[in-house]
């Protein structure tokens, strides 16, 4: 993460910025928490057991 290598000052300027980003849950984050949900309802368990990196869900 960039932010990590920026100087005091600058962080300070952008960290609202930055926790704005962190907070939006944008349209890809949508998507793909419609997907785990869909799949964990077809499979029956809770979405934190779907694994998204095998399943291609990302």
């Amino acid at each position: 993460m960039r932010y990590l290598d920026w100087d005091v000052e600058k962080r300070a300027k952008n960290i609202w910025i930055l926790a704005r980003r962190l907070s939006e849950q944008g349209d890809e984050y949508q998507t793909v928490k419609s997907e785990v949900l869909e799949a964990a309802a077809e499979n029956h368990c809770r979405p934190e057991q779907i694994d998204t990196i095998r399943s291609g869900l990302s």
